[in-house]
């Protein structure tokens, strides 16, 4: 599902827009095209936007995937809020969770909008032991949420994280 801008310049005084919802099988944008959500519908089955776990979002059938979908944020395009608050909850409920993961889902949380492209691609990198400076599309940035959030589950650190141990001072 797509939202087309039409851009009606026939007055001298104002420029108007015009959008239309659009139902397109072509996965691929024109310029003045925005993703909403995608999903493939099958004969006889109901379109469902209840999810039964984070890591089903991106379910390919009968679900309402957000995550490629063209939402904007602070420096540019960003994840849809509705991914981002659900990882942040998600989070937040598992008790071992670091306390940098739940700094970051109280940011998903309090953002007014979109969290940040940037914002989301240090996290993810920084979680998966990966570096900061590289840009990452949505659906890594996603697939990477989904493996912090199933090694949360478990009780697993991942990447660089807070290490519990003793420390000793030795005094000569």
């Amino acid at each position: 599902m797509k939202i087309k801008a039409e851009i009606d310049r026939s007055s001298p005084d104002y420029i108007a827009y015009r959008t239309m919802l659009l139902l397109d099988q072509n996965e691929a944008k024109d310029e003045d095209e925005f993703e909403l959500c995608r999903f493939h519908l099958r004969k006889g089955a109901q379109l469902r936007s209840q999810y039964k776990g984070f890591s089903d979002m991106i379910t390919e059938y009968d679900t309402i995937n957000l995550i490629y979908g063209s939402w904007g944020g602070l420096g540019g395009g960003s994840m849809a809020l509705a991914v981002t608050r659900y990882f942040a909850r998600t989070v937040l409920e598992s008790g071992n969770s670091q306390p940098e993961d739940r700094s970051f889902a109280y940011l998903c949380l309090s953002q007014p909008g979109a969290v940040p492209a940037q914002a989301l691609t240090a996290y993810a990198r920084h979680r998966s032991g990966g570096g900061w400076d590289k840009a990452m599309d949505n659906l890594s940035v996603y697939q990477s949420m989904c493996s912090l959030i199933d090694d949360i589950q478990k009780g697993e650190e991942k990447g660089i994280s807070i290490r519990k141990e003793k420390r000793r001072i030795l005094v000569d």
